[in-house]
């Protein structure tokens, strides 16, 4: 769905919802509801601006050979719950059952392996054919757990003179992103009749690979007052929801981010957060959209947890924070369950 909403007329040009391109339908309607609410609210002084969209993904833009991002072999939200590539999703979706799937009930720790879609069913419509092989990624005419891949780059972004085919985030992100920014920009400022409003962009994320967002220069829209809105994590926290002071993970160098002993795992906060907020120097100021940690154990634990996430954000000088609260009901009995 990510792929038709950003970049549906490029991958998807015969796909139309209610005779409405596909690309169209998706952002026409999002912008749409959102600049519905901002004109109910253009009167509210408490309003700052509108955020374009929460953490928005890529879906399977930029799966290709060389971007170590196959079709057949990667997994786009990383080993948590059941981990299948984007080949095996479409085979399903279509009627095809997956034995020896894996499962991980835990981040990255294994637990078991199942049978998706049992049943064989299909998800499609009767008498509607999936949208790739409609567009000839694949094969669908074959028995199920038969089929096969006809374009495996078929989602591949065309590379710029000189760019690393590997490096495909900053291509998305201008070619597709932005243009939705803009996009979304107009409408709300249409809506609240404010053409000062401030706009936060977010950056996509990459599960499978975390990274340091950032923007060049060409991201920035003209005529908008743009504000860099990207989220960071201690992801070792997140993931485990257990603290430990002497291991943390520096996305400024994605090659080998892990870093042991307490001085190092402070120092990858810092250099992360301090990364994300130059990264988006091109296009506006800093919102860090998203910051904090979950309960970790203990209230001794969540409190150093927290004090490592504000020390980076801190010593980062970042002009505004939003610290995420995972629940109001949080307790040190039950946590933020």
């Amino acid at each position: 769905m990510n792929t038709l909403f950003f970049a549906g007329d490029r991958y998807a040009p015969a796909c139309k919802i209610d005779g409405v391109p596909a690309q169209e339908f998706l952002q026409g309607h999002y912008c749409r509801a959102i600049a519905h609410l901002a004109r109910a609210l253009r009167s509210e002084r408490n309003v700052l601006g509108y955020e374009t969209m929460n953490e928005p993904s890529p879906g399977w833009i930029g799966c290709a050979a060389g971007t170590g991002r196959r079709l057949e072999d990667c997994c786009l939200h990383g080993p948590i719950g059941k981990v299948f590539t984007p080949w095996q999703s479409l085979q399903a979706a279509n009627g095809a059952s997956l034995p020896g799937v894996r499962v991980f009930n835990i981040p990255f720790i294994f637990s078991h392996a199942e049978t998706i879609n049992p049943a064989g069913k299909r998800v499609w419509r009767e008498g509607v054919r999936d949208v790739w092989a409609a567009h000839g990624l694949w094969d669908d005419t074959l028995p199920p757990g038969e089929a096969r891949m006809l374009q495996p780059d078929y989602f591949m972004l065309d590379p710029e003179p000189g760019h690393d085919p590997a490096d495909w985030m900053p291509l998305f992100q201008t070619r597709y992103l932005k243009p939705f920014w803009a996009r979304f920009a107009s409408e709300i400022k249409a809506a609240t009749g404010n053409p000062a409003e401030l706009i936060f962009t977010d950056p996509a994320v990459q599960l499978d690979r975390p990274h340091l967002p950032s923007a060049r220069p060409q991201d920035k829209i003209e005529g908008v007052n743009q504000v860099w809105a990207p989220h960071w994590y201690d992801g070792i926290t997140i993931l485990s929801t257990v603290y430990h002071s002497w291991v943390g993970t520096d996305l400024a160098t994605p090659s080998f981010p892990l870093r042991l002993t307490p001085w190092a795992a402070n120092h990858a906060a810092d250099s992360s957060v301090r990364g994300i907020v130059q990264g988006g120097a091109h296009i506006g100021p800093c919102l860090l959209g998203e910051v904090g940690s979950p309960w970790v154990g203990s209230m001794a634990s969540t409190a150093l947890a927290v004090e490592r996430t504000q020390k980076a954000v801190e010593q980062a000088l970042i002009p505004a924070v939003t610290i995420w609260n995972y629940t109001p009901l949080h307790t040190a009995r039950d946590g933020d369950s």
